[in-house]
Parts: C-alpha cells; structure tokens; sequence
C-alpha cells in the first residue's frame, strides 16, 4: 500500500486458483466423477462455505431465536481472564444457544457462523450490521495506512480486521473478548511508550 502497489486481476486470479488447488488434490486422489455436475460440485465447493450456509439456513428455516436475548451477551463474561472467575466464582458463559442452533445445522464441529448468529439476533436487519462494522473497521484501516506516525489506537487496525475475518466461523462474543484485549494492550504499551523510560528508550534507539 505504502509503495502504490494496487490489486491486479492477476492477483485475484492467484487466489482464486489457491482456492481450488485443495479441491484439485483431493480430486486427484479420489479420481476424476463422470458426472460434470459432481465435477463441478467438487472443484468449487469451499468447506468453509459450506459450513456457514448450513448454519444460516437452518437459522433462517427454523426462526430459530435464543432464549435469553441477544446470543452474544452472556460471552461478555469472558472479557473477565478465566483465572480471576475461578477465584470469584464467576461461572463459564452458557454456549447452549451455539450448541442448539449447531445440532440445528447438523455441524458437530468447525466453529459456527457470525452471519447465522447476526441473523438469530437481528434478522433481516444483520446486513446493516456487517455495513457498520466494515465502515467502522475500514476507517479504522485508512487512518493506519497514511505513512506518517500513526496512534496506538489506529495501528490495532490490522489485527482488528484480521480478526473479524476469523470471526465469520466464530461467534461474536470471540470478536468482542478479542477487541478488549487488543485494545487493553494497545493502551499498556501506549502508557509504556509515552512514560519517562519508554521516551528514554526511544531516544537511545535513534542515536
């Protein structure tokens, strides 16, 4: 981005043959079908994928909704570290709505569906989310781009967005106990770097 290398077909065409070169193997392995449509079926079929679909369809077929309000609410407790609920007794977040909705999907492991779980929540209004978070993570994105000096807050913008990404086969209580950590350790290191030492640090470095 610094150098003013911009995206090229060429580049998409590399990912997208990085998408299938797993497929390819395996259909090398298990041999070529006769038939095009299971050709078809096993070149372009992303587990992944497939995974998030089942989820949100059995969301969207069943009306599925969680019992206690929005799902992601109680994995807030997991913004508390594990060791100090233990010492207060703090029990383990409930993940009965992930374990329901999951034997909904028929999906016995692999992670879950941000988009299943937006739905569940918001329903037809979860698209309005994922534009929230994109204009939110994407600002966030160019204000890390520019080549000056940039703050502690706007650096976390990569790992931010590498996050969310991971987040589509997670759920968004992960995202959340994700960007609290981030965010906690960011502001440590900016005390850190804007103390007497750290300045001091600094100076040495440069020298």
């Amino acid at each position: 981005m610094w150098h003013g290398d911009k995206i090229k077909i060429s580049y998409i065409c590399f990912v997208s043959l990085l998408l299938v070169t797993p497929n390819i193997i395996i259909l090398g392995r298990l041999g070529i079908p006769e038939s095009s449509e299971e050709l078809i079926d096993g070149l372009f079929s992303i587990e992944y994928t497939v995974m998030l679909n089942k989820f949100l369809g059995a969301a969207i077929e069943t009306g599925f909704e969680p019992t206690n309000g929005l799902s992601f609410l109680p994995q807030l407790a997991l913004f508390i570290p594990s060791p100090i609920r233990t010492l207060l007794g703090i029990p383990t977040p409930s993940t009965e709505y992930l374990d329901e909705l999951s034997s909904l999907a028929e999906v016995t492991g692999g992670g879950f569906s941000l988009l299943a779980q937006f739905y569940t929540d918001f329903g037809w209004f979860s698209p309005l989310i994922f534009v929230f978070l994109g204009l939110l993570i994407g600002t966030m994105n160019y204000k890390a781009s520019k080549i000056s000096s940039v703050s502690i807050f706007y650096a976390c913008a990569p790992a931010l967005f590498a996050m969310f990404l991971l987040t589509f086969r997670n759920d968004f209580g992960v995202f959340l106990k994700y960007c609290f950590q981030l965010f906690l350790v960011a502001g440590l290191l900016n005390l850190l770097i804007n103390s007497s030492l750290g300045r001091k640090r600094y100076a040495r470095s440069q020298i």
